[in-house]
């Protein structure tokens, strides 16, 4: 830990004030830069990017027990202590689903607004045919008939009038 925090603040501050500070030896801040990283250390980061997967997979919803079960169930030998350790390390924490809260109040002495009026929700005369049953669905587009008249019908998506918008 000391000397990982020589080597974020060195741009800072001169490493001899830093190792001074931290009571370390310069000499020693560089051997362990030049030191390569232990086996711990790597398998660890390795763990630590399929934590961090099954985490993601899990849609943020997983906390260290099922994060453990899962890489277990793959094939992973790994102890309960080291992927917390880890999970803590790089921040990955369960997201819980807030629970719900009534935020209504419904025994108040405010007079209440009066309800608006009803919409019609009818259409007077026959309901319009739209073909054959084939042309059904968001993407239809068609003529409805509607006695002896004829008129376009437009869905909410395609429809006539959509050619320029179809991909190619």
């Amino acid at each position: 830990m000391t000397f990982a925090f020589i080597l974020a603040q060195k741009a800072a501050f001169p490493i001899a004030v830093l190792c001074a500070v931290r009571g370390v030896s310069p000499s020693g801040f560089y051997a362990w830069l030049a030191r390569p990283q232990s086996a711990r250390a790597r398998s660890d980061e390795r763990l630590t990017v399929e934590i961090v997967a099954v985490h993601a997979r899990s849609r943020r919803t997983y906390g260290s027990p099922r994060v453990l079960a899962t890489l277990r169930a793959k094939g992973v030998r790994v102890g309960k202590k080291r992927v917390e350790r880890l999970m803590r390390q790089r921040g990955v924490r369960a997201e819980r689903k807030r629970p719900f809260r009534t935020t209504t109040d419904s025994r108040h002495a405010s007079p209440i607004a009066p309800k608006p009026p009803r919409a019609r929700l009818h259409r007077r005369g026959p309901r319009p045919r739209l073909g054959d049953g084939r042309d059904r669905g968001p993407n239809a587009g068609g003529v409805a008939v509607r006695g002896d008249d004829a008129r376009p019908v437009r869905a909410a998506r395609g429809g006539l009038g959509d050619e320029r918008r179809q991909r190619h």
